[in-house]
């Protein structure tokens, strides 16, 4: 998101300084995949041992106790047949497809800042219409000074206040390890005593002082930021765009955290960008929602934060497993590892689609 700017309505039917901020009940950190070869490797999936997943209660995505030690009255099979029955044509491009094994989790997320004026949000109506947003905490001049983004209180108060799930970015012009500890130390004391439910990222693309550094530096960089906030609790992450996260951060550092790639041009249903893994797309930086005319950036994430950090999907299963069923999360261990890499129970989510079948024969 550049700094002096700043998911897509899914056609598918269904401790360092402070360690005493986190809200994080567990925060559940994924192990480093390469699910850019996902399609070709035929060992099975590590089975999720994380008991700790529930959907949202007052979106009806709680799992019926009289269901919870139920058998499964469905076989995998036969949700196989009843998905490909329903939805052959979707089924076959997602099954044969070449493209990251990623499901979009929240497809209306925006990220905000200063130049997003309260005046000028309906705050009711853009909370009917996002499924999250991004907050910009502060920024590193120029000069090198930091500063509060100086609407982040009143955006955090409102949305907060209307339940939307919330993270937070940082724009970042360090150069160098001990200016990243000082960057990830000022977010984290904007963050105390706030709800966050989505990541808290780094913004790397700075061409005044990062782009006259070296790929070793800014990764350094990077490293040092998202480590001072996992330690605090939070889920950690980077944002960048394609040429700048690859010429200045390490295909490591991009896969040991959440990334979020920008990528402006949406003509796919994925991003271009294959040269490390990718959690969320900012996929535009043009046009407003409803509740405000202004211009938003636009991002789709592919992991369900609010349930990984929190413990509660703002999603719920419901949906999840009325997506299933249409054919969203494809067949057998594809729609698991989508299943699991986007965070979710893949034994919850099974119970879950058996529950709706099971009540749709009767």
């Amino acid at each position: 998101m550049k700094i002096n700017k700043k998911l897509v309505g899914s056609a598918l039917v269904l401790a360092l300084l402070l360690p005493d901020i986190a809200y994080a009940s567990e925060v559940v950190m994924y192990d480093d995949y390469d699910i850019d070869i996902i399609f070709e490797e035929d060992q099975g999936p590590k089975e999720n041992t994380d008991d700790g997943n529930s959907g949202n209660e007052n979106s009806n995505t709680e799992i019926p106790e009289d269901n919870k030690n139920e058998e499964i009255l469905v076989s995998e099979e036969e949700v196989e047949e009843i998905v490909e029955e329903l939805n052959p044509e979707v089924q076959d491009s997602l099954d044969e497809s070449d493209i990251y094994p990623k499901v979009s989790v929240y497809e209306k997320v925006v990220d905000m800042s200063e130049y997003q004026n309260p005046k000028n949000i309906d705050y009711d109506k853009l909370a009917n219409s996002i499924d999250g947003a991004i907050l910009r905490t502060s920024i590193r001049q120029k000069d090198k000074s930091l500063s509060k983004d100086k609407k982040i209180e009143t955006h955090y108060a409102e949305l907060n206040r209307r339940d939307i799930p919330l993270g937070f970015y940082h724009y970042s012009r360090a150069i160098n390890e001990n200016e990243a500890i000082e960057e990830a130390n000022y977010v984290l004391d904007i963050v105390r005593n706030k709800k966050v439910s989505l990541p808290i990222y780094i913004d790397i693309e700075d061409n005044d002082r990062q782009a006259k550094a070296n790929k070793k530096e800014i990764s350094a960089v990077a490293d040092a930021f998202t480590k001072a906030i996992r330690r605090n609790g939070y889920v950690a992450g980077i944002y960048s765009y394609s040429w700048f996260a690859n010429e200045y951060l390490t295909k490591e550092v991009r896969n040991e955290n959440e990334f979020w790639i920008a990528e402006w041009k949406k003509d796919n249903p994925y991003p271009k960008y294959k040269d490390s893994h990718y959690d969320s797309w900012q996929y535009s930086s043009k046009g407003g929602v409803y509740g405000y005319k202004g211009d938003l950036d636009k991002n789709i994430l592919y992991r369900d934060y609010p349930l990984i950090m929190t413990g509660v999907s703002s999603k719920g299963f419901v949906k999840v497993a009325e997506e299933v069923i249409a054919g969203k999360w494809g067949n057998g261990n594809i729609r698991r590892r989508r299943l699991e890499y986007a965070g979710y129970d893949y034994a919850v989510i099974q119970k879950e689609v058996n529950r709706l079948l099971k009540s749709r024969r009767i």
